[in-house]
């Protein structure tokens, strides 16, 4: 649900139909439609290269004025190097559609022409190649269209999984829905921009092989939960409530009793408009991640609820002698009661009553009508937060992968842009700092790597001035700095925001980046790295206690809606610290110091002691052996004391990490630190967004505000360090795996004393010149790499049309012996239709093979044997009765002799 102001840099949203042609959030279908159509490719007209490294020489001037001609035509995106600066045009450009998909395809070449598409092409390309986990860091100013550039970003990534196919699986469309609904939730219109990330969010898409999706996972960062209480003017909240109260249909508003968004304080009496086509495309977005109607049902009667908690109104009792108050009106708090499934007399003793609990014993102060209010606002602010936790903890689960493996992820952190505002508070320190960490991890990467890299290979390094932002760092998240002060302070008791901005000045004017502005009671100063901002110290240290009252934790407990109660499953209860109190007033009569210190640690460093022994047997485990290509990787990382596997997102609830923060400090410093850790351990893809105006309006290029943008991003140092220096650095032996087939024949064996020697004989066969050999590593400019990416294509062509070639000889020739068969046959059919047409002559009859003669001579022999033995035997008969019949001669002589010849007879048959 982008924002047609806020739009991508380089990609401003889709204009809405004409009847919500205002500046507002379009629908993910809206959205589609635009990247699916099939216009055709524009590149923009100008002189100016593609890339700034190939411009001659560089200087602020030029800089400014390059990116200024490139955005008058349309070229809204630049690369510095491997580094996309993407410019907000606030308008639609067609520049996303199936056309520019097939262009930057990942199967296909790396497209030097920059786009959006082409990180995600060079992301998906990497995780084939290099086996690495990736992560694409866009970061800019609110309104600067970071937002949408992440989405385009994943929409491409996911566009050509599974093989590239262009179809989306069912796993892959819930990973595009989860992003609308996390900004349905944690958007909101603001000075600087209609849709606001008011949360950072790190997601990530695990793959399976370089092709298969798996599962992804999602962070989030610091929900600016103030804002569901109050907003400055012209501001709104977030987005879903509007949704919710002006586009849910008439039948489910009615059951949760909600009226318009006017009818609301906490609402502002602010409007969206077509509330009801988002409405529709929320409710979409929840069905396609399977959302069950009960969570869905549980998920609009929390929204209600903290709604109607805004509507609760205090009065004073008149005659008390405590300070003590009730609610204004019963009926009112009577309908919050019901919705939020507790007792309304149990919701007038947590709103109205402070419980404490001290040495075992808990004391119950009555709050009067204004602090009850602050109450009020408290309890709504930490419902909102822990239910867009539980809303984020549901997404990990549905969109999580059971199988657990060595598997790789491309990465994309979208995180809220640095603010300046006329007043300044907890939150926007909180997003500053978290900026000033992106920043300084990109000066790492980008300079102080890189030289410290060349001097230890022997390279000579460019000599390029660059700012750092160490004092900033060290202000906001050093061990004595601000986040660490606040902390203290904090469990300190009775201190105050006035304590706390004193002991500010006393211990950090030290600090370059700190001003204590003439000492002033009520706001100090921090020079960040894009700018210098006051901020007020009022309210600081209330906000930074991370926990609702013991009385509200322990109502929200007693709910009986499961998923309300479960929002505060972490939270303490009075009945919980009552608990401990009586557990260590016996670990004090007994003597148990060993007791007392645990629980001193845990207060201190925020209940981890599960997570610390759960790493220790980890550690204790055997170690999983390594493949040769992982120990490569962590070779040809960016230096590390110990390189470790990152910790998938999905395995660690956001109810696990709030349990046991003591302050909102400690907590935010946590996950950022867990965010660098995973950021040191993939390969980073650099997206900075520039915003032309202030006033978000196209076709306006604001020179001033331009030229600060790209002067404390870095991009100028950039373009030189990258000009005179070598931005690719790959060890000798990952070198002549990746290019030997450009000159080494494949049965030739590599090993460890030859990688040198052949990484050299690559780059001469290939004629390449200004590289640069360290002691371990060859380090390239891009066009080394493009060069010998070409040979490797080149010859893979080469061996394709080879291929080619030889099946289609083949094929040829087989087509030629069949067509010669075929004539065979069609002469054998013509001589048998003959010889079937000819009348059957003796001769005919008799010509026939050998074969067949030999056997037909065969039969007659042995047909004319039987015949004769048959005649001789008849004969033999026919004799012997003629003797037998004959009559005898007296003399006897002539019947022995007829008897004789008789019996000769038959017995010359026998033999036979």
């Amino acid at each position: 649900m982008a924002d047609a102001d806020a739009a991508a840099a380089g990609e401003a949203t889709t204009p809405p139909p004409p009847s919500t042609a205002t500046p507002q959030a379009i629908t993910l279908a809206a959205q589609a439609q635009h990247v699916e159509n099939d216009s055709p490719i524009k590149d923009p007209q100008t002189d100016i290269p593609d890339n700034l490294v190939m411009m001659e020489e560089m200087t602020q001037e030029k800089l400014l004025d390059a990116c200024r001609r490139r955005y008058e035509a349309d070229g809204v995106y630049t690369f510095v190097a491997d580094i996309l600066v993407a410019i907000n045009p606030y308008r639609w450009i067609d520049m996303y559609g199936k056309q520019y998909k097939e262009r930057y395809n990942p199967a296909s070449h790396l497209c030097p022409v920059p786009h959006i598409y082409g990180i995600a092409q060079r992301a998906a390309k990497n995780l084939r190649l290099l086996n690495r986990d990736q992560v694409c860091i866009v970061s800019g100013e609110s309104g600067a269209g970071k937002t949408e550039s992440a989405k385009l970003f994943m929409h491409h990534l996911l566009t050509y999984s599974d093989g590239g196919s262009g179809h989306s699986t069912r796993l892959e469309k819930q990973i595009l829905e989860s992003q609308p609904l996390l900004e349905a939730f944690g958007n909101a219109k603001t000075g600087l921009n209609d849709n606001s990330s008011r949360f950072g969010k790190y997601i990530e898409i695990i793959f399976e092989g370089m092709d298969k999706v798996l599962g992804a996972g999602a962070r989030k960062y610091l929900l600016e939960k103030s804002r569901v209480v109050s907003q400055a003017e012209g501001e709104r909240n977030f987005h879903v409530f509007y949704y919710l109260t002006e586009g849910a249909p008439a039948a489910l508003r009615s059951k949760l009793k909600l009226q318009g968004c006017d009818s609301y304080r906490y609402l502002q009496h602010a409007h969206v408009s077509d509330p009801a086509n988002w409405f529709s495309e929320l409710d979409k977005s929840l069905r396609v991640l399977e959302f069950t109607e009960d969570e869905i049902m549980s998920l609009w009667t929390a929204l209600a609820a903290i709604l109607k908690t805004g509507e609760i109104d205090f009065k004073d009792i008149a005659d008390s002698t405590d300070d003590s108050c009730t609610f204004a009106d019963r009926d009112v708090a009577l309908d919050l009661a019901e919705a939020l499934g507790v007792d309304i007399d149990t919701l007038e003793n947590a709103l109205t009553t402070k419980h404490v609990v001290i040495v075992g014993e808990t004391n119950h102060k009555p709050l009067n009508a204004a602090l009850a209010a602050q109450t009020r606002d408290t309890l709504a602010q930490n419902m909102y937060d822990n239910l867009f936790s539980w809303l984020v903890d549901q997404l990990n689960g549905k969109l999580a992968t059971e199988d657990e493996g060595d598997f790789r992820s491309v990465a994309v952190l979208d995180i809220f842009g640095f603010e300046n505002f006329a007043r300044n508070e907890f939150e926007q320190m909180f997003i500053n700092t978290a900026n000033e960490a992106l920043q300084h991890y990109f000066i790492q990467h980008i300079f102080t790597y890189e030289i410290k890299e060349l001097k230890e290979e022997g390279i000579r390094a460019p000599k390029v001035e660059y700012t750092t932002n160490d004092d900033q760092v060290d202000l906001l998240t050093g061990p004595g700095g601000i986040f660490a002060l606040l902390d203290e302070q904090t469990k300190v008791p009775n201190s105050d925001d006035k304590t706390t901005i004193i002991k500010m000045h006393k211990e950090l004017t030290s600090n370059p980046a700190y001003d204590n502005l003439r000492n002033s009671p009520l706001e100090f100063a921090i020079s960040h790295y894009a700018g210098k901002v006051k901020y007020q110290v009022t309210g600081l240290l209330e906000k930074n206690r991370n926990a609702p009252s013991l009385g509200i934790a322990g109502m929200m407990k007693s709910s009986s809606n499961p998923m309300i109660a479960s929002l505060f499953k972490s939270s303490e209860t009075t009945e919980d610290r009552l608990a401990k109190d009586e557990q260590m007033s016996q670990a004090l009569k007994s003597g148990d110091r060993g007791f007392m210190r645990r629980q001193s640690q845990m207060r201190r460093f925020g209940g981890h002691k599960k997570a610390k022994e759960e790493a220790e047997k980890k550690a204790a485990a055997p170690k999983k052996k390594l493949a040769p290509w992982q120990i490569a990787n962590m070779r040809g990382a960016q230096p590390k004391e110990e390189p470790k596997k990152a910790v998938k997102l999905k395995r660690q609830s956001s109810e696990k990490r709030r349990a046991g923060l003591t302050t909102l400090s400690s907590a935010f410093k946590g996950s950022l630190d867990a965010l660098m850790e995973m950021l040191n351990l993939a390969t980073p893809h650099f997206v900075r967004c520039i915003k032309p105006n202030m006033t978000k309006s196209p076709n306006n290029w604001d020179a001033p505000i331009a030229q600060k943008q790209l002067n404390y991003t870095g991009v100028l140092e950039t373009t030189k360090i990258r000009q005179n220096g070598y931005p690719l650095r790959v060890t000798f032996e990952d070198f002549c795996d990746r290019y030997r087939d450009t000159c080494i024949p494949p049965t030739y064996r590599l090993t460890s004393g030859v990688y040198e020697s052949t990484a050299l004989r690559i780059l001469q066969s290939a004629d390449l010149h200004g590289w640069g050999k360290g002691k371990t590593k060859m380090f390239l400019k891009y066009e080394h790499v493009n060069v010998l990416v070409d040979i490797l294509e080149g010859k893979k062509r080469a061996a394709n049309e080879a291929r080619a070639k030889a099946a289609a000889e083949q094929a040829k020739k087989d087509a030629e012996l069949a067509e010669i068969e075929r004539k065979r046959e069609i002469e054998r059919a013509k001589i048998r239709a003959a010889a079937e047409a000819q009348a059957p002559s003796k001769a005919v009859t008799s010509s026939l093979n050998w074969q067949e003669e030999m056997a037909q001579q065969k039969e007659a022999r042995r047909k004319a044997a039987e015949k004769k033995k048959k005649e001789e035997e008849e004969e033999a008969k026919r004799a012997a009765e003629a003797a037998k019949n004959a009559p005898k001669e007296e003399a006897g002589e002539p019947d022995a002799e007829a008897e004789r010849k008789a019996s000769f007879a038959a017995a010359r048959s026998l033999w036979k």
